[in-house]
């Protein structure tokens, strides 16, 4: 699951230009948020992490950060088609070279609420 969390925010770091220590980090401008929102965003779309379990991967944030980003991104990305591809480009680079990512809301794979018993 760690190698996961890795692969996620490597990813978000490089495509949008900011630093691990930017993400995990208390800024709050714009240019460090979003790309937060879309860390949280893949989690929760390809890890069996909850809000709470994906807040504390990214620097000790609440659940309900976590759930507000998520949705904060879902939104965008229903508004905004050339955002949405943004966010498709990084699900593609999170999955390749790696091994079968499980998309959480993906209707390819018929799953939706899917809970890892710990």
């Amino acid at each position: 699951m760690i190698g996961q969390v890795r692969r996620v925010l490597n990813t978000i770091c490089a495509a949008r230009g900011v630093t691990r220590a930017d993400l995990l980090g208390p800024e709050r401008s714009r240019r460090v948020s979003w790309p937060r929102q879309e860390a949280y965003t893949l989690l929760r779309e390809t890890t069996l992490l909850s809000f709470s379990e994906i807040g504390r991967q990214i620097g000790g944030r609440d659940h309900t950060t976590v759930l507000k980003g998520v949705t904060a991104v879902s939104g965008r990305c229903a508004r905004d088609p050339g955002y949405a591809s943004g966010v498709d480009e990084l699900r593609r680079l999170v999955a390749v070279g790696s091994k079968p990512v499980f998309f959480r809301h993906g209707a390819e794979l018929g799953f939706s609420s899917m809970r890892a018993k710990a």
